[in-house]
């Protein structure tokens, strides 16, 4: 009762309040479901910084197993709204952070990630529209290079997403601050699959 007075309420709400206090006191995922249902009542078009801060604050504890499947529907629910934020320079470092704590758990992202290319690859397409700040695509590099280092699986991931943007959009890749990233991923994995002997020293070495 508590997670549905907060999102009532929501606009009086603190960042620290609702990173802090929420996920130590109350249960994480159930203001997670409230902050859902806000939303889909609500029918709001983006996050404003006061909902994300909520999300944010309710990954702050380690999502547990048995609320697997709730945490899908939350995050199937509200992804659209996830990578929007990463267009906008004062909340896409918070979205980048919840991005990375739902594909850094195992059994969750062997759901998410088939089912978040075509979203992440129309967002790189907002990403570099004219309009959008230089934080926002710096911010992204970086989203990039922390899932690359993740393991070959999400390197391969990247990689695909990536290719397919600069497939599409060409003229707009090349002006792009993805270019660096992706010659490098490329090499990697021509290195990787075909055996030649030059590592870029961008990829880290990957253990098996």
């Amino acid at each position: 009762m508590l997670s549905v007075c907060l999102l009532s309420d929501i606009g009086s709400t603190s960042f620290k309040y609702s990173i802090s206090g929420a996920p130590l006191v109350w249960s994480s995922v159930g203001i997670a479901e409230a902050l859902d249902q806000f939303v889909q009542m609500s029918k709001i078009e983006f996050f404003e910084p006061k909902h994300i801060q909520i999300l944010y604050g309710a990954l702050e504890r380690k999502i547990e197993d048995h609320h697997l499947d709730i945490w899908l529907k939350i995050y199937k629910d509200l992804q659209k709204y996830i990578f929007i934020s990463l267009t906008d320079s004062k909340i896409c470092e918070i979205a980048a952070s919840i991005i990375k704590k739902f594909f850094a758990h195992k059994k969750l992202s062997e759901d998410i990630l088939p089912i978040t290319k075509d979203l992440f690859l129309k967002i790189i397409v907002n990403i570099y529209q004219p309009d959008i700040s230089q934080e926002a695509r710096d911010n992204l590099l970086e989203l990039f290079v922390h899932l690359e280092r993740q393991g070959d699986d999400f390197a391969e991931y990247v990689f695909q997403i990536v290719k397919s943007y600069s497939e599409k959009h060409k003229a707009a890749f090349l002006k792009s601050n993805l270019v660096n990233f992706m010659n490098n991923l490329a090499r990697y994995r021509r290195q990787k699959y075909f055996g030649e002997s030059t590592i870029p020293t961008a990829i880290p070495t990957r253990s098996t």
